[in-house]
């Protein structure tokens, strides 16, 4: 367990000085993306295999889902479990790039605030399923929270059976 020290806020206010964001924006962000990508891969890399899933929850990823299902408003049913080929993101990721902010904001499935933070939320999920290999990403809309809740219940019936 650990947590990667990067996140989209940090990685906008970086490198999201041109509007539309500037090729030599990018590849910076994508220099540090990648530091941060070979430094996980150090602490972790040993424990994927070609049975490892990439499952992204909140934010960036539930934000894919509704952009990638085209969705009018936001639909945890459709959202929650939903899968997307890489390849399908380097396309909403070529589409997305080449707008300026106002356009991006008019995307069907992306809310306006969260128009600025997708570049680098998408850029990072993108570089991460390339290194590691994934082929797709799939979408839980449950969170931190839930796993934790899950895990404590699971902990609190195994001791209950052991009594």
């Amino acid at each position: 367990m650990g947590s990667i020290p990067v996140g989209v806020i940090k990685l906008s206010q970086r490198y999201l000085k041109n509007d539309p964001i500037a090729q030599a924006d990018l590849d910076e962000m994508n220099n540090e993306i990648m530091s941060v990508l070979e430094n996980l891969h150090m602490r972790i890399g040993r424990y994927f295999d070609k049975n490892t899933f990439f499952i992204g929850t909140a934010g960036t990823f539930t934000t894919l889902a509704s952009i990638d299902l085209k969705l009018e408003r936001y639909k945890r049913e459709k959202v929650h479990m939903h899968k997307i080929p890489l390849d399908r993101l380097l396309r909403t990721g070529k589409e997305l790039l080449a707008l300026p902010l106002e356009e991006r904001k008019k995307v069907k499935g992306l809310e306006p605030e969260r128009a600025d933070l997708i570049i680098p939320g998408l850029i990072f999920t993108i570089n991460t399923m390339e290194y590691f290999g994934f082929r797709e990403l799939t979408v839980s809309d449950y969170g931190l929270l839930e796993g934790a809740l899950l895990e404590t219940e699971e902990t609190y019936e195994k001791n209950l059976s052991k009594a």
